[in-house]
């Protein structure tokens, strides 16, 4: 037949173009054209689809074949089995001596096949199934490894919604609308860890991994007592020989006497920022600051992170704090402006993250420790640029600036941190391990001030303080410190800088985290040859084992 002429239609004019090629699977096809005529009972019905299987011609088993063809015939095989099976089911459900159509029988035989699941026996020995909770419930099995069992996984930890809280969801259950509470939540979990615990017939294994992907011990889940009594076995420390020696890592430094002036240069003018930046990792300031990589923009629901709603927080302290404008309208209208700009969706996330930014907001304006004293001078971010000495330059800028008649200046440092993270920040620059309060005093002497205080004001879900205040300053905060205090703050942070500065000169750019937990959340981990290690203790059984 030439490909210009009209083919056929028609089962008659399919076999006839077919020749002689499968005429016998034809002449087995055109019985099944008398089906669409006429009625029968259920039973005839179920004989004729039953017989549909002889259709079905597999190729012929061969042997040396792979897992995934073999997993293939099994499961045609298994698939004819069911639908002969799943026949007789729709048969079942017909009144047997009612005559009907082959379109009603094949209604009914869809609606059975639409309910059953099809299961392939898996007979390897290499492998293990792997089933969640919920499905465990129907399950009763000789062996069972409950795995994962660390506090806050498994069984799962619920905190209660912010936006529909336990009291609004129990008033909505009174009214007849499903909602579970936190403490419906943890019983569901807790009956599932229980009935989990109940599914083996001769061995119940619980385990948990002893450290994390840091290299840190894990807590195992409280639950574990309720499984009582049973055997403890540790697990045995490993530590593989390397098949071969790993060659060294090269000096991560740069020694090109144009480059080194040109890193020099570029970084002639330090911020806090960068500075603390370096003594965090010199490879992240290298990449960040000097390479000047920037990492891909986050999802649209990612983007209102930690920073992003600090940011909110500084421009709504200015704004309220300055010109006295109302908190929620100001909050409302930054709030608004930054989704716009960074083009967050508005959503469940969106409000949720609103809700609890405002509250930590509100918390800080209206704690009394951080009003500006009467007759002092409040400036808010205000910049400055200094020469430190030996080169080095250092500019940044100021969140709140209060000074009275005298000129004895206090700066406020606001930080959407916790208490504790607070109050870790101020050690951390007395220290040495960060260096803005020392360079923002010593700021202060270059302004033409009189360094008063320095004071980091937390916000994130209460309101918090820690710094220090010279007496008779700020009373209310509570952070007395001397004059010398602030001073050896302001010097260890000046040598701090200097030694920074050499450091970036000179080429060094080896990553060499202050904290390897810093790692997961840097944005050049992917560009980085850091590797994390257990830690000292957990080396030292792995030694010992």
């Amino acid at each position: 037949m030439k490909s210009s002429e009209a083919c056929p239609v028609g089962f008659e004019a399919l076999r006839v173009h077919a020749g002689n090629v499968a005429g016998e699977y034809f002449d087995s096809l055109s019985a099944l054209t008398e089906w669409s005529s006429g009625t029968a009972v259920p039973a005839v019905w179920s004989e004729r689809f039953a017989s549909l299987q002889a259709l079905f011609m597999p190729p012929r088993p061969t042997d040396a074949v792979d897992y995934q063809q073999a997993l293939l015939w099994r499961t045609q095989n298994t698939a004819i089995e069911l639908f002969t099976a799943t026949v007789g089911v729709a048969a079942s459900t017909l009144d047997p001596l009612v005559r009907i159509s082959c379109y009603e029988f094949r209604a009914a035989l869809g609606t059975a096949i639409s309910s059953v699941s099809l299961h392939v026996v898996d007979r390897r020995r290499d492998a293990v199934h792997i089933i969640d909770a919920v499905e465990a419930r129907q399950w009763r099995l000789p062996v069972v490894f409950l795995c994962g069992l660390l506090e806050a996984h498994f069984p799962k930890h619920y905190s209660e919604d912010p936006i529909l809280g336990d009291a609004v969801r129990r008033d909505l259950q009174a009214v007849g609308v499903p909602m579970r509470s936190t403490a419906q939540k943890q019983a569901e979990e807790q009956f599932l860890f229980d009935m989990a615990l109940t599914r083996a017939t001769e061995l119940l294994v619980l385990s948990y991994s002893q450290l994390n992907g840091k290299g840190e011990p894990n807590l195992a889940s409280f639950l574990l007592d309720r499984a009582k009594p049973y055997r403890i076995e540790a697990a045995a420390a490993i530590k593989p020989h390397p098949s071969r020696e790993r060659a060294g890592e090269p000096i991560a430094v740069i020694a090109d006497e144009a480059l080194l002036s040109d890193m020099a240069k570029r970084h002639s003018v330090l911020s806090p920022t960068k500075v603390e930046t370096f003594l965090n990792c010199p490879w992240q300031f290298f990449a960040g600051r000097t390479l000047r990589l920037k990492e891909r923009p986050a999802p649209p629901w990612e983007r209102l992170d930690l920073r992003a709603q600090g940011t909110i927080g500084h421009a709504v302290f200015e704004v309220v704090f300055r010109d006295g404008a109302s908190v929620e309208e100001a909050f409302d209208r930054v709030f608004r402006e930054k989704c716009k700009a960074s083009q967050v969706p508005d959503g469940y996330r969106t409000e949720a993250i609103r809700m609890e930014l405002l509250h930590g907001v509100e918390q800080l304006v209206k704690d009394a420790r951080l009003h500006a004293r009467k007759g002092t001078v409040s400036l808010f971010e205000e910049k400055f640029e200094f020469d430190l000495g030996n080169g080095v330059r250092v500019a940044g800028q100021i969140d709140r600036l209060d000074f009275d008649k005298q000129r004895n200046a206090v700066v406020f440092d606001y930080k959407y941190k916790r208490k504790t993270r607070i109050d870790l920040t101020a050690r951390e620059n007395e220290t040495g391990k960060r260096v803005q309060s020392g360079l923002y005093l010593a700021a202060l002497q270059q302004m033409g001030y009189k360094p008063a205080g320095m004071v980091y004001a937390g916000f994130k879900r209460e309101s918090s303080v820690s710094g220090w205040v010279l007496p008779g300053i700020h009373n209310e905060l509570q952070s007395v410190a001397s004059q010398e205090h602030m001073q050896e703050v302001a010097a260890t942070a000046r040598e701090t800088t200097f030694r920074v500065f050499d450091e970036i000169a000179s080429g060094r750019i080896q990553p060499s985290p202050v904290d390897a937990r810093t790692c997961e959340w840097c944005n050049f981990i992917a560009v980085c040859r850091v590797e994390a290690v257990a830690e000292a203790a957990v080396a030292g059984e792995a030694d010992g084992a």
